[in-house]
């Protein structure tokens, strides 16, 4: 199927260079290089039926609304360049020609290397700007995760809107009866089948955690006993017996649970050690199961990350951590390769890499006190 599409891309679209990307949706998604606009481009192909029209024009109607109404929103929101209809084997596809944003996105460079707690926070707070543009024309995106985050030179865009939909202008939520990932299913829609401007702020907060923490994992250890017990009553049977059905039924389960009770990432991502409490109240905030309290707007929520002044701690391995001009001076801890159990610390005044070690600091607890009292 593939090749017919780029074979129907090649010579209908005047795209060249045609390759495809890997996608997690119902979808084909290629990068290409469009000899018209003189520019590389991100082209997305799915089936089309006309009863289906609503759902399935959804995106590109809305994404078309968002940049007819604000010409900043392209700043950290993917464009749409053009939508037709295609004809492959008797069936109908829309065609999305897209602005090309990148080729990394956020879950695989949490996968290769730890983000810098600064680098987190900036790119929390463009996503709240490009989040803003679409609360401003009553656009909720409903699906923020860390696959859905372009990054290209330092700059973060938004992707995806398939799972977008428009809240009524008397309402700030809609109802809703669907899971889109569900590691990022807000508290909200398990007890009351709602998503809302609040959901998609709860997901700002995850995709934050997940930067300086790394990913959520829910394995057999993370397991509720008590709902582990009353599943297996009901199913009549084991865990370990489990089919992929039953599993999957099951882990939504405890992430309800677990979202609900505010333990969805202290048990499965859990807070890294030198992560100031700072930062680690507002991310509590920003995904608290009572959606009442949190920041109110990503406008407000972005002032709340601005404000924050904390040191921009990085993890470069298990045993190194460094921390860059954090009032003035950069800092340096390791294990002492003579004696593991020792830790180092070392600073000098920010940029100069005149390192002098602490003689009076051997624990990594104790260096990380030390940083962050500063």
């Amino acid at each position: 199927m593939e090749s017919k599409i780029e074979k129907i891309l090649s010579e209908d679209f005047d795209l060249e260079n045609i390759s495809p990307v890997k996608d997690g949706g119902q979808s084909y998604s290629f990068k290409s290089y469009d000899s018209i606009l003189s520019r590389d481009v991100f082209v997305k192909v799915y089936w089309y039926a006309d009863k289906y029209s609503d759902t399935l024009l959804a995106e590109p109607r809305r994404l078309s609304t968002l940049f007819n109404s604000n010409d900043n929103a392209r700043t950290h929101i993917a464009n749409i360049y053009d939508v037709r209809k295609v004809e492959i084997e008797e069936n109908e596809y829309l065609v999305l020609k897209m602005e090309y944003c990148g080729n990394e996105n956020i879950g695989e460079r949490i996968s290769k290397s730890s983000l810098s707690i600064q680098e987190s926070i900036d790119y929390a707070k463009q996503l709240c700007e490009g989040l803003h543009f679409l609360h401003s024309v009553n656009i909720l995106h409903r699906d923020i995760k860390p696959e859905n985050l372009i990054l290209n030179n330092g700059i973060c865009k938004l992707i995806d809107f398939g799972s977008t939909t428009r809240l009524n202008q008397n309402f700030n939520y809609v109802n809703s009866t669907s899971i889109k990932t569900l590691n990022y299913t807000p508290p909200e829609f398990f007890k009351e089948n709602i998503y809302g401007l609040f959901s998609d702020i709860y997901q700002i907060g995850v995709v934050l955690h997940e930067m300086i923490n790394g990913r959520i994992f829910i394995h057999e250890k993370n397991y509720p006993k008590r709902i582990l017990r009353e599943y297996e009553k009901k199913c009549g049977k084991k865990y370990s017996v489990f089919d992929n059905w039953e599993i999957s039924e099951f882990e939504k389960l405890v992430i309800e649970y677990l979202s609900n009770k505010n333990q969805l990432l202290i048990k499965c991502a859990p807070t890294k050690k030198w992560v100031p409490k700072k930062l680690t109240k507002l991310i509590k905030a920003i995904t608290n199961s009572d959606y009442n309290k949190r920041p109110k707007s990503s406008v407000l929520l972005r002032n709340q990350l601005s404000n924050l002044v904390v040191p921009d701690w990085k993890q470069i391995s298990e045993n190194e951590l460094i921390v860059t001009n954090w009032k003035g001076k950069d800092y340096k801890i390791y294990v002492n390769p003579k004696k593991n159990t020792e830790w180092i610390l070392e600073s000098s005044k920010h940029l100069s890499l005149n390192y002098r070690k602490s003689s009076k600091i051997k624990c990594l607890d104790s260096a990380i006190k030390y940083i962050n009292e500063q």
